[in-house]
């Protein structure tokens, strides 16, 4: 049986065991990205009366100006590496759309939970997806190293104690939690499937040229929404407007937050480097990540006088998450070291060949 980060429920990013150094490099990038996506929810409230949707607008199209020379220049450094026959395909570009668009759609509904719940209950649900793939791979019998088994139970833990917190805020709106959680549950698949696409086609080009193409993707997805099927003016949608202007991020009050803060740090930083974490770990564990995020989040809400200070509950539950993905990162580890050992398919066929040859020839002599 294969691995759980290779198997078809969840596609392994990478097919080989990744160097010391790597998993350095990884475990860096998984912070920056916690910590530059920690500001998303926080800095939503300074939008205050703009519609979710408009927001995400807003933010994916300045990330993917932004993206323009940066893509210029890895595709120029990396053009000759490329397969653009592996590229040019169907299978390539479902991969790239559902990239985008499930994100997208993910991130709609992340904002849209966050009107109604807790910024700790949004983002603890919403990134469940990495567990929900573990348990998928259990049911269907898929091995997987009992080290990401004990991580993904400690991980659950962990959520429960962010989902028991009741000291967190929450974005402007009225109160309902149990609304604005079963809300949540909808982005979670949503950026399950994103991440595990992502994964596949970082196999054929650099991630920063699919996360440009990801942007780009939840781009269009956000204007045909818009504009097929708003009943906004198409005057007002390609205004200013301060609520339903694909401009409205110019105005004075905004203009700060969305160019200098949201866009490089949340869009470039933070959601770039969730995707370049797909070249270090697979999918659900990239998903799992994720999980800090509620705690760096509420963190960042005290820093910027949004929230109060986290409870002796939600800081626990942060140590036994980190703890789990360590657990489930090594495990992960060594899955994929005993593949590497144990000997292919293709090798134990030509292997029992031999010996039934050898018999052959001593039952003849």
């Amino acid at each position: 049986m294969s691995s759980a980060s290779g198997s078809i429920l969840i596609p392994d990013s990478y097919t080989r065991t990744q160097p010391q150094s790597s998993l350095k490099q990884g475990i860096i990038m998984a912070v920056i990205a916690v910590l530059s996506c920690a500001v998303i929810l926080p800095f939503m409230k300074l939008y205050y009366e703009v519609p979710a949707s408009m927001v995400c607008f807003w933010r994916y199209f300045l990330t993917s100006v932004y993206c323009i020379p940066i893509s210029l220049i890895i595709w120029k450094k990396k053009n000759s590496e490329i397969d653009y026959k592996e590229v040019y395909t169907l299978e390539t570009l479902k991969e790239l759309f559902l990239g985008g668009f499930c994100f997208a759609l993910g991130f709609y509904f992340m904002v849209l939970s966050a009107d109604y719940t807790l910024i700790m209950h949004t983002s603890a649900i919403t990134n469940t997806g990495g567990i929900l793939s573990v348990v998928i791979s259990l049911i269907a019998c898929t091995q997987i190293h009992r080290f990401e088994i004990y991580g993904t139970i400690l991980v659950c833990i962990g959520v429960c104690g962010f989902l028991l917190d009741n000291t967190s805020e929450k974005m402007h709106g009225e109160t309902n939690i149990i609304l604005g959680d079963f809300i949540a549950l909808f982005a979670m698949p949503c950026y399950l499937v994103s991440y595990i696409n992502n994964a596949k086609a970082c196999k054929k080009m650099p991630s920063l040229i699919v996360f440009h193409i990801f942007m780009v993707v939840q781009v269009i997805s956000f204007g045909a929404y818009f504009l097929l099927f708003s009943k906004i003016p198409w005057q007002t949608l390609f205004s200013d407007d301060i609520k339903d202007g694909f401009f409205g991020w110019s105005k004075p009050e905004f203009i700060f937050y969305s160019l200098v803060i949201v866009t490089p740090i949340c869009g470039i930083i933070g959601t770039g480097s969730g995707v370049m974490l797909l070249e270090y770990f697979p999918a659900h564990i990239v998903a799992g990540i994720y999980l800090l995020d509620p705690f760096a989040t509420q963190v960042v809400s005290v820093i910027i006088n949004l929230d109060g200070y986290p409870s002796l509950t939600t800081c626990i539950a942060a140590v036994f998450i980190t703890i789990g993905l360590g657990l489930s990162i090594r495990g992960n580890q060594l899955q994929k070291l005993e593949a590497l050992l144990e000997p292919s398919y293709e090798a134990k066929i030509a292997l029992n060949s031999v010996e039934l040859s050898e018999k052959s020839v001593h039952q003849n002599l």
